[in-house]
């Protein structure tokens, strides 16, 4: 855990809360595979600290301004500590064993956290919330922005990266299937979680799965430049297969822009664009 605590330091200056690093192991728990078959999705990790009282942070949490690097290095980190645990018991670990194993990796030497000594923290649960289903491929979703009117979308596809979103140009007033004009899909998807569906903030409006052909059909996943891309990022497809990004290409997808984030949190996502209709 020191690793991920090391990264979120790098972006953000700071050491993360208790409940920051835990929204961080929830929201890196590999999804695709068999290890992480036998945990809900998305993962809710709650702590008891000293006394047996129920952790509460005080600080606002910040980890949906994160980049991708510090949940490549705890996904990393938990696949290994899976590995270990499915190897163990011979089978997927069950919420309340990877609890227990994230427990004991928050007791590592000189792991520091900001609001709280790790050894203050006695006991760990992970359950997972109720939610609404899963969106589908040909879902048509209404993003509430802050400024009134929805942005719509159409659910692509789910992978391992995420949910890819195709989303359309302009700002529907209320959110209705009719306002799409596939002439007005966006030049590619945006990568994404389906959380804030699941949770009901944005809308599913309808469904239509010829919506998803406006939108050209690789699901690349992209980066920005950095040690094992090429100067002007990589794209990756959901096979694995990683190619670099060539000038024009970068500047069209923005991976050069600062703070340009390959699969940002729906919460995050749908700051960006209401920041995008505000100007």
């Amino acid at each position: 855990m020191a690793a991920v605590v090391g990264e979120f330091v790098d972006e953000l200056g700071r050491q993360p809360t208790l409940g920051e690093l835990l929204e961080i192991v929830a929201l890196s728990v590999p999804s695709a595979g068999p290890v992480g078959e036998g945990l809900p999705t998305p993962l809710v990790l709650r702590a008891k600290v000293s006394g047996r009282r129920a952790y509460r942070s005080s600080r606002r949490s910040e980890v949906s301004e994160l980049n991708d690097a510090v949940f490549a290095v705890c996904g990393a980190v938990l696949a290994e500590l899976l590995e270990g645990l499915a190897a163990s018991v011979g089978r997927a670990p069950r919420p309340k064993e990877f609890a227990a194993a994230v427990l004991e990796a928050l007791r590592e030497p000189g792991l520091l956290l900001e609001d709280i000594r790790a050894e203050e923290v006695v006991a760990l649960t992970a359950s997972g919330p109720k939610l609404g289903p899963r969106p589908a491929r040909g879902d048509v979703v209404a993003v509430p922005l802050d400024g009134g009117g929805f942005r719509l979308a159409v659910v692509i596809a789910h992978n391992q990266f995420g949910t890819a979103f195709g989303f359309f140009e302009g700002v529907s007033p209320l959110g209705r299937l009719e306002d799409v004009r596939r002439d007005r899909a966006q030049a590619r998807h945006i990568y994404s979680d389906d959380l804030c569906i699941r949770q009901g903030v944005w809308s599913v409006v309808g469904h239509d799965e010829s919506l998803v052909e406006a939108f050209p059909p690789s699901l690349e996943r992209f980066y920005r430049p950095g040690d094992l891309t090429g100067p002007f990022g990589a794209a990756e497809t959901p096979e694995g297969r990683l190619r670099d990004l060539t000038e024009a290409e970068a500047k069209q997808i923005g991976v050069l822009q600062p703070g340009f984030d390959p699969a940002p949190l729906c919460e995050k996502l749908q700051r960006i664009l209401s920041q995008q209709n505000a100007t």
